[in-house]
């Protein structure tokens, strides 16, 4: 999802070589306060992500029904619609709020989940994968 969504995603089409977290790039630049804060882990599925900030926006304990609606196209417009009063809700969650950009999007060589090979990121934005102006680590 990172590297064949959000980083091809959040390089602006407006000014070549720039790029951003995919937050911003959604929120065309505007802050947004996030009311929760969600971690995971790298080998998780994101479709577990998703539907564990799916349920806890609709206040269930497990995420057991939130992934069994994601499972299809029916069942996405069905939480869709159950989640369409919660928009006010924002999660703060790493891989949308980095800006992957300043560190990972040009890394070569690699391969994806599925073993298909990633495309490196072209953008200009300077690379800071440790210290104080990393946003990782």
């Amino acid at each position: 999802v990172v590297r064949h969504a959000i980083i091809p995603l959040s390089v602006s089409r407006e000014f070549p070589g720039e790029a951003y977290s995919y937050a911003t790039s959604v929120s065309r630049g505007q802050p947004q306060l996030a009311s929760r804060m969600v971690t995971h882990n790298w080998n998780n599925r994101f479709s577990h992500l998703l539907a564990a900030v799916c349920a806890d926006c609709l206040g269930h304990h497990t995420y057991n029904r939130a992934l069994e609606h994601l499972r299809t196209v029916e069942g996405v417009l069905v939480l869709r619609d159950k989640l369409k009063t919660k928009l006010h809700q924002s999660y703060w969650i790493c891989a949308f709020s980095v800006n992957q950009h300043t560190s990972i999007c040009s890394d070569t060589g690699l391969r994806d989940s599925q073993g298909h090979p990633v495309t490196p990121c072209c953008c200009s934005v300077q690379k800071h994968v440790s210290g104080p102006m990393s946003e990782i680590n």
